[in-house]
């Protein structure tokens, strides 16, 4: 709210518009990186479809996560991730129980019911 007071409706319209064309852009980019169908290519994951989520998109981590794997293994990424000053990534792993005071929470940090098959993190741009 103080934002919008200090730049004005215009500056504040016009950094809403460049986030979502750097939003397209970030996800064209993706999309190219990852959508390839070559069974040789190193690096196979996939940039999950999610219309209903303006804000944010995922992309999976099969390569750092299969069954039986140690699930901090995989979270190791996100804190690799934040040490670096990355910050809003978050990593969600299938299955993963997280305890906070009297609650208990099945596929923490996924919105998905159920939770997804793959392990993803979460990312967007600005």
């Amino acid at each position: 709210f103080i934002t919008l007071l200090q730049m004005g409706k215009t500056q504040w319209q016009s950094l809403r518009r460049q986030q979502a064309e750097n939003w397209l852009y970030f996800q064209q980019v993706l999309n190219a990186v990852f959508s390839s169908d070559d069974d040789t290519a190193e690096i196979k994951e996939r940039v999950l479809h999610t219309p209903d989520n303006p804000i944010s998109m995922a992309l999976t981590l099969s390569t750092l996560y299969q069954d039986g794997v140690d699930a901090k293994q995989v979270t190791k990424l996100g804190s690799m991730l934040f040490s670096r000053c990355v910050s809003g990534a978050r990593i969600v792993v299938p299955g993963m129980k997280k305890q906070i005071g009297p609650f208990a929470f099945e596929n923490y940090g996924s919105h998905i019911h159920g939770g997804y098959h793959s392990a993803y993190i979460t990312i967007t741009s600005s």
